[in-house]
């Protein structure tokens, strides 16, 4: 199950919506982990361990494509968050735009860095 839901696709933009279940199972584990730790249960703690590591596993293998997008738009500050991570009525929602490619006749000849507009950290600001 992919940590990332497209609820939305247009032609300019796509929203992803946070499946919340990934975090209430990262609190379940540190729980149990946390559990198995005061109560000198070495098993239970191993546990809680190794379902925290399988959980950021199936979160990384699974939502790589959806997380470099979103942290390619968070980079060019073009992402609108809304929602809670906590909440099932009402997840967080993040909407980006898809790539346009830019190139008209008169810009083609010149050079791509050209005609990209400078970000505020490229221009020192």
């Amino acid at each position: 199950m992919n940590p990332y839901k497209i609820i939305e696709a247009t032609e300019h933009t796509v929203t992803y919506e946070y499946r919340t279940i990934y975090t209430l199972i990262l609190y379940g584990s540190l729980g149990l982990a946390l559990v198995g730790y005061f109560s000198k249960q070495e098993i239970i703690l191993h546990l809680g361990g190794i379902s925290i590591f399988i959980l950021f596993a199936f979160k990384l293998i699974l939502g790589r494509t959806a997380s470099k997008e979103i942290k390619n738009a968070l980079r060019d500050g073009m992402v609108e968050f809304s929602g809670s991570k906590h909440s099932f009525k009402n997840p967080i929602r993040i909407k980006i735009p898809r790539k346009v490619e830019q190139a008209t006749s008169r810009n083609s000849d010149k050079p791509d860095s050209l005609n990209e507009t400078p970000r505020l950290k490229d221009r020192g600001i």
